[in-house]
């Protein structure tokens, strides 16, 4: 299983040519997100100010056909175990990020597909750049 990024589901919804191209690359994969990547691409929608009901229609579409994991206390345990690690490395990331990768390892996923350098700063996460 892959997850998806909220930079690739707002790349893929804009009709990104990289992230067209990878995502028809995934067609037989089983593919995942969170719900806290759902908020971050929703907030962009309605901060948007040329939002409309196509754009909200559209990601409704793509969120149908993923496996959407919500954000739990076991998620919430092993987030704040690594962003701790990460602090005391020198090397944090954002929180929300840090909450996307405890639910990725709570729910064994260990491969990311975004634009964000930063999440193979996480051992045992693969990122998948485009």
């Amino acid at each position: 299983m892959k997850f998806l990024d909220s930079t690739f589901l707002i790349d893929f919804l804009r009709s990104d040519s990289k992230a067209v191209s990878i995502a028809s690359k995934l067609s037989n994969e089983f593919l995942a997100t969170s719900s806290i990547n759902i908020f971050e691409v929703m907030l962009g929608i309605y901060l948007d100010s040329n939002k409309s009901e196509e754009k909200l229609n559209k990601f409704r579409d793509l969120v149908n056909n993923l496996n959407i994991f919500s954000f739990d206390v076991d998620d919430s345990l092993i987030a704040s175990r690594i962003a701790a690690q990460l602090i005391k490395d020198g090397g944090m990331i954002d929180d929300l990020d840090s909450l996307i990768v405890g639910v990725m390892k709570a729910n064994n996923i260990f491969e990311i597909i975004t634009r964000d350098k930063h999440f193979s700063r996480i051992k045992g996460i693969k990122v998948l750049s485009y």
